[in-house]
């Protein structure tokens, strides 16, 4: 799918000449996908060529963790559940007010309302424009000299590939993708491929993913706040196990070039609980963002964490 520039981008105060907008093609449709390939390739191949060490197993622990036959750690103690009679009524509210902040207060801190139109630019800070998605209104012009609406639909895709060094056993191979319109809602999916070392120069392999559908309940030019439900899946030797997913994430674009992203990621996957975790900040060249960060995943109390390096193509 092609993003397109929104009409009211041609009506916004900043005239951008035709050759501009042609160059801009070019770019695009420049050596951006041979660059994410290449990556792509490379990633892969330093990944499985890590030499195998003594200690194997992770991947074995996280098979028996889906079918419900592994002992989880009794590591976390239980907390004394003493409490009171209950609350009052302010109390309740109180609470209540602070379990929806997540959603009110990115919405109330970038200035977002509902039903306001708003579109993307082809990739955050493009044009000269501060950060990534233009409003109505606001940050342009919502109807032309006549009266007549100028706001087109807009649409967003990104696609990246990463990798990242688990342990000395194991590596990280991951794939992700996701696909936003001005209607706030957005699927996204993410795709990692765990490969573990083993005695004697085995390479055992399992894959972990999710196929998500979000809703961006805060939009401003300078951030996206998104939650949503999904389906999560453990491929694994031909056989696929099948959860839920929950994400909260977000995405800010601060100043030029700085992109930061982060995510958390609640479900399970047949009978294990999965928690995954993943900040990262990013620098943007032209439509390509080169980034960096962590990735902290769990299934039951398999730890599954490192740190990532990545490229994510915005069109």
């Amino acid at each position: 799918m092609r993003a397109f520039a929104p009409q009211f981008l041609r009506s916004h105060g900043d005239h951008v000449p035709p050759h501009s907008r042609n160059n801009r093609r070019a770019r695009r449709h420049g050596p951006s996908l041979r660059w994410v390939g290449l990556l792509a390739a490379t990633v892969a191949v330093l990944l499985l060529a890590v030499a195998p060490p003594a200690f194997a197993g992770k991947l074995d622990r996280v098979r028996a963790a889906a079918k419900g036959s592994h002992t989880k750690s009794s590591s976390r103690s239980s907390s004394d559940s003493s409490y009171g009679n209950g609350g009052s009524a302010e109390d309740v509210v109180l609470a209540l007010y602070i379990v929806a902040s997540p959603w009110w207060l990115p919405h109330a801190a970038l200035g977002d309302q509902w039903g306001r139109p708003f579109a993307y630019l082809s990739h955050p800070y493009a044009d000269g424009h501060s950060g990534y998605v233009l409003q109505a209104g606001r940050d342009a012009p919502g109807h032309d000299a006549s009266g007549r609406a100028v706001l087109g639909a807009g649409t967003s895709v990104r696609a990246s590939v990463e990798g990242g060094l688990i342990d000395p056993t194991m590596t990280r191979f991951g794939l992700a993708g996701r696909i936003s319109g001005s209607s706030r809602f957005e699927v996204e999916t993410r795709w990692d491929l765990f490969s573990e070392a083993l005695p004697g120069g085995a390479i055992d392999q399992l894959w972990l993913g999710d196929v998500t559908v979000t809703w961006q309940h805060a939009v401003g030019r300078h951030g996206q706040f998104r939650s949503g439900l999904g389906v999560r899946a453990l491929v694994d030797r031909g056989e696929t196990t099948y959860g839920i997913n929950f994400t909260y994430g977000m995405d800010l674009y601060p100043v030029r070039p700085l992109v930061l992203h982060a995510a958390v990621d609640l479900g399970t996957v047949g009978q294990a609980v999965v928690t995954q975790v993943q900040a990262s900040f990013g620098l943007m060249l032209g439509p390509l963002e080169l980034y960096a960060g962590y990735d902290q995943t769990w299934i039951d109390d398999i730890d599954l964490g490192g740190p990532t390096v990545g490229l994510r193509m915005w069109r």
